[in-house]
């Protein structure tokens, strides 16, 4: 998937998988001031994308080319 794509979906309530499901994708906001996520490629309206290991909660932002790893969880159903 691409940026763009990950946004979107992520914007949709879809859960994004990296690899295998133990790691998942989430937007999180710029930290002001860190010319490091201001100009990181995952940006899009002051929000990157991380990569979070669901068992212990450790992550960081993604890389573009960890992005080609990602895919939708369609057994995923988002709750109101």
């Amino acid at each position: 998937m691409n940026v763009q794509e990950i946004h979107e979906a992520l914007d949709q309530g879809k859960k994004v998988i990296w690899g295998n499901a133990l790691y998942q994708v989430f937007k999180s906001e710029v930290t002001k001031g860190c010319e490091y996520q201001e100009n990181h490629p995952t940006n899009i309206n002051g929000m990157v994308l991380e990569i979070i290991c669901m068992n212990n909660y450790f992550g960081g932002i993604a890389s573009i080319k960890e992005l080609d790893d990602c895919f939708i969880d369609l057994s995923y159903r988002m709750t109101l």
